[in-house]
């Protein structure tokens, strides 16, 4: 029996997030290229959650950016949970 994989969006907002601190604008440009990598490698999974990265992109970019203080903020309320 073939099971889909499951990708969790904190995954995928996660290596967003890394490939917009790392390449900036070119970040989408950056998924695509690592998505083509694994087609080329015949790994499907990885090609699907490279695009699944590229996708998050426009959604990221139309947050408001986290000041440090509030990151300090969150950080201390997960803690005392």
């Amino acid at each position: 029996m073939f099971a889909w994989p499951v990708f969790s969006d904190p995954n995928i907002y996660r290596a967003a997030g890394f490939l917009i601190w790392c390449h900036g604008a070119n970040a989408n440009i950056e998924a695509t290229r690592i998505a083509d990598t694994m087609r080329g490698f015949g790994d499907r999974d990885g090609q699907t959650f490279w695009i699944k990265v590229g996708g998050r992109f426009t959604e990221l970019e139309a947050q408001p950016a986290i000041r440090p203080q509030q990151l300090r903020e969150l950080n201390t309320m997960r803690s005392r949970d």
